[in-house]
């Protein structure tokens, strides 16, 4: 689906802080998505599914939105879905002298 393609999914937490706390909630990755994308300050969601493994996409969850995306914890248990493109976003320029695409 086009909510779908909106984000790009990541296996790991985001580190607490600049959190939505007026988003978060009990509720199913799908909601998440339509919930951030209404939403012109989120920049993505992060949820634990308890297990390993991504949970499907119907399972209730306690999902923590972000108004500034860093680096992806790692854990198996934790999931993130970051917003693609978005309020404020620019493309990433990567030429000589500019900032340096990652590793």
């Amino acid at each position: 689906t086009e909510q779908a393609r909106s984000f790009t999914y990541k296996a790991g937490y985001l580190p607490a802080g600049d959190e939505l706390t007026e988003l978060n909630g009990l509720m199913s990755e799908a909601e998440a998505e339509a919930a951030c994308l209404a939403s012109p300050v989120c920049r993505g969601f992060t949820y634990n599914s308890g297990e390993g493994g991504r949970p499907p996409p119907d399972a209730m969850r306690a999902v923590y939105f972000k108004s500034a995306i860093g680096e992806v914890g790692l854990s198996d248990q934790w999931h993130t879905l970051k917003r693609r493109g978005g309020p404020g976003s620019k493309p990433l320029d990567c030429r000589r002298g500019k900032r340096a695409p990652p590793p």
